[in-house]
């Protein structure tokens, strides 16, 4: 489908999507990413443009080798602005805003509270909301989780066979009946902990004051991926919404005028919820 300047695009958990802009540069999505664009054009000088805001997850930017000393390729965070020359270049977005910026190959910048740092290939940046960037540090994409020990393979034990003994017959007086006291051992108590996860709900498709069309699609996150089903409220109307493997979205009709949208979910007696307020165009 085409795109234009404004659009938003989210993928699910399990989703994956591409996009190719006018100049050759793609964006290639992971699940549960969802980024606006922001900016898309050429200049009078014949110079290009392409901004990005990336809300969260992870993305892989494979722009061409920008010529013109004008040409811009971006991605905005809620911590930071990266900004590429040529390159691959990986951005990782987590709920709280931190920012992973890494060099996969070419020339990266990240920026962010006035201080600009150069990340050679290979290299990356670590970004807290409202901080200055970290020093490069080694590995352009986040390390994998270790695998898991594989399980002790069971030893061998060798009985030996029993020798045989001569048989001696001795006679001994009758021994004397003694009654020892049982001692009974009780079985062991098993103690099972719970952790409890903290309950929160966000919504990653929208932000506060977006001026939107009459029709929109509310999607977000969950913390707790066994929840099932939650509330979503327009106005004051409420009615359910379905919530799969931590995520959840909606299509939603707006009224005239400013709208205000609550979503919520409820688990063990918690309830979390999130809003926002947006502002449908004037037809």
């Amino acid at each position: 489908m085409a795109l234009e300047a404004g659009d938003k695009v989210r993928t699910d958990a399990s989703g994956k999507a591409t996009i190719t802009f006018f100049e050759g540069s793609t964006v290639e999505l992971n699940g549960d990413t969802a980024l606006s664009l922001q900016e898309l054009g050429i200049n009078a000088d014949q110079s290009t443009v392409v901004r990005i805001k990336q809300d969260i997850g992870e993305t892989m930017s494979r722009a061409k080798k920008l010529i013109d000393t004008g040409d811009r390729y971006e991605i905005e965070t809620p911590a930071a602005v990266a900004a590429v020359r040529g390159t691959v270049m990986f951005v990782k977005v987590m709920l709280n805003g931190v920012t992973f910026v890494g060099n996969v190959e070419g020339l990266v910048s990240v920026a962010a509270k006035g201080k600009e740092v150069m990340l050679p290939e290979g290299m990356n940046s670590t970004i807290n909301p409202g901080e200055e960037p970290s020093a490069p540090k080694p590995g352009a994409t986040p390390a994998p989780a270790p695998a898991p020990s594989p399980a002790p393979s069971p030893s061998t034990t060798t009985t030996p066979l029993p020798t045989t003994t001569p048989t001696v017959t001795t006679t001994t007086p009758a021994p004397t009946s003694t009654t020892l006291p049982v001692t009974t051992t009780p079985p062991p108590v098993t103690i099972t902990t719970t952790t409890m996860v903290p309950l929160w709900i966000k919504i990653v498709s929208l932000q506060q004051g977006d001026l939107v069309g009459r029709t929109i699609i509310v999607s977000g996150v969950v913390s707790d991926p066994t929840i099932t089903a939650g509330t979503i409220s327009v106005n004051g109307n409420t009615s359910s919404m379905v919530v799969s493997q931590g995520a959840f979205s909606v299509p939603v009709t707006l009224a005239d005028g400013a709208n205000t949208i609550v979503v919520s979910v409820t688990k063990n007696g918690i309830t979390a919820t999130a809003s926002v307020d947006l502002v449908p165009e004037a037809h």
